[in-house]
C-alpha cells in the first residue's frame, strides 16, 4: 500500500500513442487527442520565457568556435540587436565580411545541430516582415527545436510527464496559436456512430 501511495497520482489516464505523433487520453471522462510536438513545443515556450525575463538562461562554450557565414541582412540583424543574443546566452564575434564566430550558446537541448539551431532563427526573424519582438521571435524558435519531433517513440513516463506538464501550465495553443488537444465526449462518438441524433 505504502508503496503505492508514494506513486504521482494523475487525473488522467494515457491510453496509447499512435503513429508515434499522437497521445490518446481519458481524462474526466472525456476522451482526449494530443500533438505531442505541440505540447512539448508550449511547455519549453513557458520556460524559455519564464528563464529569459527572470535572467537565468544559461550559456555553455562551444570547445570549437562555430564559424558561419551569413548574409548582409542576417549579420545586421544579429549586430543590431547583439545584446539581445547575449541575453539568451549566445556569444557571436564578427568574423570576416559574411562570416560569424559562435563561441557559447544557450545550455538548452535543441536535438538538432547548433548550426541548424542558427540558421533557423536568423530565418525565422528575417521572414518577420517586422521583428515586432525579437525576443519572443528567438523564444519561439527555439522552443519550437527544442520540442520532440512528430514520428518519435515516446515510453508511458514521458507521455505521463508532458500531459501533467501542459495541464500545469494551463495554455492549450502552440506559440503559433495551432491547438494541442482534440476533445470528443462520449455524446460526440455516440453521435458519429449514429447512436443519437
Amino acid at each position: 500500500e505504502e508503496e503505492r501511495s508514494s506513486l504521482p497520482h494523475y487525473d488522467f489516464e494515457i491510453l496509447a500513442q499512435i503513429y508515434d505523433t499522437f497521445l490518446l487520453v481519458e481524462r474526466k471522462g472525456i476522451f482526449e487527442i494530443y500533438d505531442q510536438h505541440i505540447i512539448h513545443e508550449r511547455i519549453l515556450y513557458e520556460e524559455l520565457k519564464e528563464k529569459f525575463y527572470n535572467k537565468k538562461i544559461e550559456s555553455q562554450h562551444l570547445l570549437l568556435p562555430l564559424k558561419m557565414e551569413v548574409t548582409v541582412i542576417e549579420k545586421n540583424i544579429i549586430f543590431e540587436n547583439i545584446d539581445v543574443f547575449q541575453n539568451f546566452g549566445f556569444d557571436i564575434d564578427e568574423f570576416s565580411e559574411n562570416e560569424i564566430v559562435i563561441r557559447a550558446v544557450p545550455a538548452f537541448d535543441f536535438r538538432d545541430s547548433i548550426e541548424n539551431v542558427f540558421l533557423q532563427l536568423l530565418l525565422d526573424l528575417k521572414n518577420e516582415v517586422e521583428i515586432k519582438d525579437l525576443r519572443e521571435n528567438i523564444i519561439i524558435s527555439m522552443s519550437c527545436k527544442g520540442a520532440i519531433k512528430a514520428g518519435q517513440k515516446l515510453d508511458i513516463s514521458e507521455m505521463q510527464n508532458m500531459v501533467r506538464r501542459i495541464h500545469e501550465v494551463g495554455k492549450y495553443t502552440c506559440p503559433h496559436g495551432r491547438p494541442i488537444i482534440v476533445k470528443l465526449s462520449k455524446n460526440d462518438l455516440d453521435k458519429m456512430f449514429g447512436r443519437k441524433k
